[in-house]
């Protein structure tokens, strides 16, 4: 009984994890831009192109082919793919693009404020 057990709560937790993924990809939708980033750090961009039980396809922009992931493999999607590409030639992901515009603005707004501060 207990390896029974075992099993089934090691199934229930793989589940959780895919369900939340197949969730995230099922809210992006079909023909949307989406990342998707695999536990071995490999990041695919695209657009979703089938959404299935067990497993979703993109059509990669880079690789220029559609790939089928399946949703336990992945660690997480975003939605986008980033536009601009870094120094080492590979797109950014989206959320580190906002981390960038927030991290520029908060830098610009001080020395507004350091001038507005001893300007009276």
């Amino acid at each position: 009984m207990a390896t029974s057990a075992s099993v089934l709560s090691q199934t229930t937790a793989t589940a959780q994890p895919a369900n939340r993924i197949k969730a995230k990809v099922t809210k992006i939708g079909l023909s949307n831009e989406i990342t998707v980033t695999l536990p071995n750090r490999d990041i695919y961009h695209g657009s979703v192109d089938d959404i299935g039980d067990d497993a979703f396809r993109i059509a990669e922009v880079d690789l220029q082919k559609v790939l089928e992931f399946k949703y336990a493999e992945v660690k997480k999607v975003d939605r986008g793919y980033g536009h601009t590409r870094g120094i080492n030639g590979q797109r950014i992901p989206p959320r580190r693009n906002y981390i960038w515009m927030a991290l520029c603005l908060g830098l610009l707004t001080i020395p507004v404020l350091i001038f507005a501060a001893t300007d009276r």
